[in-house]
């Protein structure tokens, strides 16, 4: 058979198309909840827990792995190395994760950190044209930083904001939007 025989109206034809069906189906939260308790049963690299769960696809298993971090249901601590040689973060199950396994919480996943990005290019675009603020971007700015720092404890930020900019620095860097706060490190 032919890949154009195996493919009907109705198979997923993009990456975007596949999430949605995952998610129009829920097979998305069934699937979150087995990485969840498989990870209750035994801590395991992301390597790991795709074994464990060889019945699902990795694509698969992956993204759910990080919506449980950002839900904080689960979180890595120290590092192993895997079957294939490389060092990875082991995953933990948390208190949220051990109430969520029972039930108890349903936590909604906290936006991806290309969701944040996003927002930060898109705010610094209103603060150059004079429709936001280097506030609004400094709130958009520690928000990333804080979602992508908890995602990987050993993330340091680039970047500064706060006392250690003089007021003199500071309208330095608005008024001349070539300049960036690393041009202060």
């Amino acid at each position: 058979m032919s890949t154009e025989q195996r493919h009907t109206d109705t198979t997923p034809q993009t990456t975007r198309q596949s999430y949605q069906h995952i998610r129009d189906t829920a097979d998305d939260v069934a699937l979150r909840k087995r990485v969840a308790a498989a990870i209750a049963l035994s801590p395991s690299t992301t390597m790991e827990t795709t074994q464990a769960l060889s019945d699902a696809s990795r694509n698969a298993v992956r993204p759910r792995i990080n919506e449980l971090i950002r839900m904080g249901c689960i979180e890595r601590e120290g590092k192993r190395t895997n079957p294939s040689g490389m060092s990875a973060y082991v995953h933990h199950i948390t208190e949220t994760g051990e109430r969520y396994l029972a039930g108890d919480v349903d936590p909604e996943p906290n936006p991806p950190l290309s969701e944040l990005q996003a927002k930060v290019v898109e705010t610094a675009r209103a603060m150059c044209a004079g429709e936001a603020t280097t506030d609004d971007l400094q709130e958009r700015v520690e928000a990333h930083d804080s979602a992508k720092q908890k995602r990987n404890p050993e993330w340091e930020p680039p970047h500064t904001f706060g006392p250690t900019l003089t007021d003199e620095q500071r309208k330095k860097i608005k008024a001349d939007p070539v300049l960036s706060l690393s041009d202060y490190e």
